[in-house]
């Protein structure tokens, strides 16, 4: 179902695995659900770029970024958003096929004052638009107002890399067609604008 697992996986083979969540998701990578019961007055949005070899590093951060600018500026299309709303009012059921899942659901449901989980999605997903999606990436998502972290080995490297903001190019083992390799000069020279990168130790992480 990822955008982004289309076009930096399977077209470009560079990782595992790549996702975009709007809701706070901690654990994400262990589970395949966002756990009940992290309730927010506010949510987020996040991109997850599951590890790189450190030479992709920026170009996998601009692949993700173009790809999210290229989402604000043109939005869904009509058979995307069908596909995604036909995916959530199946996967509604999934995310509360256990007690525990409907009462953490149930527990929701209560702290924020709306009906019963499954039906209120499906209600509200069966009365979604596409503009009203479209409306809503165009409001509420940038691709400029960032927040970027990174686990690297060589962090020193990757912010160099960072600031310099030159082109990063990236190599195929296999042949690949020149209307991805037209696309990786045009985001291979993306600008990030990074202006300021801060290094943390691991050892600094959990004190």
């Amino acid at each position: 179902m990822s955008h982004l697992f289309d076009r930096i996986r399977e077209v470009r083979g560079m990782n595992y695995g790549d996702y975009a969540y709007i809701e706070a998701f901690p654990g994400a990578g262990y589970q395949f659900f966002p756990s009940a019961n992290v309730a927010r007055h506010s949510q987020i949005f996040e991109v997850w770029i599951r590890p790189v070899t450190p030479e992709n590093a920026q170009m996998a951060l601009r692949i993700a970024i173009y790809e999210l600018d290229k989402l604000i500026k043109n939005g869904l299309t009509q058979e995307e958003f069908e596909t995604v709303r036909e995916y959530l009012m199946k996967n509604v059921f999934v995310m509360t096929a256990t007690q525990a899942q409907q009462l953490g659901y149930a527990i929701d449901s209560a702290f924020y004052g709306t009906p019963e989980y499954t039906q209120f999605m499906r209600d509200r997903l069966q009365k979604l638009t596409l503009a009203d999606v479209n409306n809503a990436i165009k409001k509420h998502l940038s691709a400029s107002n960032l927040q970027v972290v990174v686990i690297a080995k060589d962090a020193k490297d990757l912010k160099d890399k960072l600031l310099k903001d030159t082109f990063s190019p990236i190599k195929y083992d296999g042949e690949k067609p020149k209307e991805l390799l037209d696309e990786d000069q045009v985001i291979g020279n993306l600008k990030l604008g990074i202006k300021s990168v801060d290094i943390t130790p691991v050892t600094d992480i959990f004190k």
